[in-house]
């Protein structure tokens, strides 16, 4: 990756714990009075959402960036009341359909430090200077090995060892007609949506049900292989009106919502499905055991995997569950990314935090 893993965590978390359970060559910590923020990377780097939070400290309500880092890679964050809501890389296209949501809803405040690529309202800014970029650079830690298996740096280091197959074979003789034996696995990862995009839709569906009116109460957000949808119930002393006007205060939802009488939900695609895994197979004894442990060791409950497959490939499904805010969701972003899952999920609101539970398929060798 080009720029640090970012790692967000409630302020109740240990902050002990989460630098050792995340230890890597260079890293940045910083906190707010709501979460702990570590930034984690193999190389010297810095924390660029802290240094463009530095600059736009004094900006009012939510606001977002993109910046371009160099070639095709862009870099985007969103900041609502100056807490982080979730940082991204990537080409500008795919961040433009992944954050549709959000660019809409924060147009009016959308810095671009891109010029040649501003496709949307906003205002054109200058890059950041040396002098703010010095104070958030990542700097080296005591330990440079980890002793922990846990987080994406250790998960990283065990898929680079595990690598992944590639789906060859042999030419049949020239009067066979070829049998592809992987044809169930590419049908199935083809369309099979990610994990790592699925969670990041829910984590946008968390940013609107924190603005939802009174009178309206948050039920849900769930996740299933193609959407994730945000679920709102009017209550005894609810009004129409209010949740209308509220809607007509976000006119990016429109293609997006629908609202019954007593209903309202909020429904966003999981675009992203795992059709680059077409043509790979992961091993998946040393990745599955090493994401396993790494949630384990992030605190949550884990359910051991039950595989089904036959010779050549096998799909294994686990669960885990945490009371927590969803951005310990954007802490498994780094591992999710780099791995053939799915994942179904059901969020209840717990008072301020939020009851998750995550069912995770792999989709790998039987190896």
């Amino acid at each position: 990756m080009i720029l640090p893993t970012l790692i967000k965590a409630p302020l109740s978390d240990n902050k002990t714990k989460l630098l050792r359970q995340h230890n890597a060559p260079f890293r940045y910590y910083t906190a707010t009075t709501s979460h702990h923020y570590l930034y984690i990377s193999q190389t010297r780097s810095f924390a660029r959402a802290e240094a463009w939070l530095a600059r736009y400290r004094d900006v009012e309500g939510g606001w977002g960036v993109i910046e371009h880092i160099n070639d095709d890679q862009f870099f985007i964050m969103f900041v609502s009341n100056n807490e982080l809501l979730v940082t991204d890389e990537g080409d500008i296209d795919t961040l433009m359909r992944d954050y549709d949501v959000l660019l809409q809803r924060y147009h009016a405040q959308l810095f671009w430090c891109a010029p040649q690529h501003a496709l949307m309202q906003g205002e054109i800014v200058e890059p950041l200077s040396e002098v703010e970029l010095t104070p958030f650079a990542l700097t080296p830690s005591l330990r440079r090995t980890p002793l922990i298996v846990g987080g994406a740096i250790v998960l990283s280091a065990l898929l680079g060892f595990a690598g992944w197959l590639m789906l060859s074979q042999p030419a049949p003789p020239s009067n066979v007609t070829p049998v592809d034996p992987y044809l169930a696995y590419r049908t199935a990862v083809s369309h099979t949506s990610s994990a790592h995009d699925g969670l990041k839709q829910a984590v946008t569906l968390s940013a609107i049900a924190a603005t939802v009116p009174q009178g309206w109460q948050v039920v849900s957000i769930t996740l299933d292989n193609a959407t994730a949808t945000l679920t709102v119930n009017r209550l005894s002393e609810g009004q129409r009106p209010v949740i209308t006007t509220w809607l007509a205060q976000h006119p990016e939802l429109s293609g997006y919502r629908h609202l019954s009488l007593n209903t309202l939900t909020i429904t966003l695609p999981v675009r992203e499905t795992l059709t680059a895994w077409q043509d790979h197979l992961m091993p998946s004894t040393i990745p599955l055991t090493s994401l396993t442990d790494t949630f384990i060791a992030l605190g949550w409950t884990v359910t051991p995997p039950v595989k089904d497959g036959g010779l050549l490939t096998t799909m294994s499904t686990f669960s885990i569950k945490k009371q927590t805010d969803l951005a310990a969701l954007l802490s498994l972003d780094g591992i999710l990314k780099q791995l053939p899952v799915s994942a179904k999920a059901t969020l209840t609101p717990a008072g301020h935090l939020w009851d998750v539970a995550i069912t995770f398929t792999f989709y790998g060798a039987s190896t």
